[in-house]
């Protein structure tokens, strides 16, 4: 009788030994990073093909390139989920599902990784472009023209219009630089586009219309 109870002993103790099946199923999976780890989403990212601006309001903008004065391929509102996940959910007419983005850290350095575009990076402010060098006020002979950073001008003219049908009064309106030409696209249907020649050297840019050049005299702050 005591064998036999010696022998239940024994055979409970190496049953009381084995793993469970949760035990099992435990992995231990490293995390992408320190959790605790302090960086900023609100930036400009890029991957030198796109541009992606996240905004401290919680606004986003995907721009085509990576220039930011052209073709805005979506805009929406942005959210961080975790440490590691943030959400993009664009506006759209048809509801569209947010995308996921992950946060990843390579090099010391924290990348983004949007849907199949390849890894972006933070910058410390967007990609200089020629657009940046033209925003202010310019005066001369033509008028008085302000470019602003979300690409709208205002223009007055500086006489009664004579040498050029097209303008015909002060007028505001959208503008973008075109085969090395700024183009003025009046609000106005009745208006048909204004198109001033712009050269650039080095820091410098220059414009010139029809009744001359323009000089600028006042800078204004660059957006981003």
């Amino acid at each position: 009788m005591r064998y036999l109870t010696a022998v239940l002993v024994l055979l409970i103790g190496c049953e009381s030994q084995k793993p469970t099946p949760e035990a099992e199923l435990v992995i231990s999976t490293p995390l992408p990073f320190d959790p605790t780890e302090k960086y900023e989403l609100a930036a400009w990212w890029s991957n030198d093909e796109q541009l992606l601006h996240l905004d401290r309001t919680g606004f986003y903008r995907l721009y085509q390139g990576t220039n930011r004065y052209r073709g805005t391929a979506e805009r929406g509102r942005w959210w961080q989920q975790s440490y590691a996940a943030l959400w993009l959910e664009p506006y759209s007419e048809r509801p569209q599902e947010p995308t996921r983005v992950s946060i990843r850290k390579s090099d010391d350095r924290f990348t983004i990784e949007l849907r199949d575009l390849k890894e972006m990076k933070a910058l410390g402010e967007p990609p200089a472009v020629l657009e940046d060098r033209l925003i202010g006020t310019w005066r001369g002979e033509f008028g008085t023209l302000t470019l602003t950073g979300d690409s709208r001008y205002v223009y007055s003219p500086s006489a009664p219009p004579q040498a050029t049908p097209a303008v015909v009064a002060g007028h505001q309106g959208d503008w973008r630089i075109e085969d090395k030409m700024l183009l003025l696209l009046p609000d106005s249907p009745a208006m048909e586009p204004i198109a001033l020649s712009v050269s650039a050297t080095g820091e410098t840019a220059v414009l010139r219309s029809s009744a001359g050049p323009l000089r600028r005299v006042a800078f204004a702050p660059v957006e981003g």
